[in-house]
């Protein structure tokens, strides 16, 4: 899978998960200490570079694991 396909992915599982548990971007920009923006660009997959320290963050904010994510 190439990276963009990959960013694409996890970007749809951010936003799906994110609507499941009826929770705001800026809800959970505020648990990770980013802006609303910040997640939107993550579910949109539009950063390049996401760490393993930012979908740890991700995974917990959503209550889900980082290999689901």
């Amino acid at each position: 899978m190439k990276d963009k396909e990959l960013r694409k992915l996890i970007g749809s599982r951010i936003k799906q998960r994110r609507l499941e548990l009826n929770l705001t971007q800026p809800y959970v920009a505020e648990k990770m200490g980013v802006t609303a923006s910040t997640i939107l660009r993550y579910e949109n997959g539009s950063i390049d570079n996401t760490k393993k320290m930012v979908l740890e963050g991700l995974s917990e904010a959503l209550h889900v694991s980082v290999e689901w994510l």
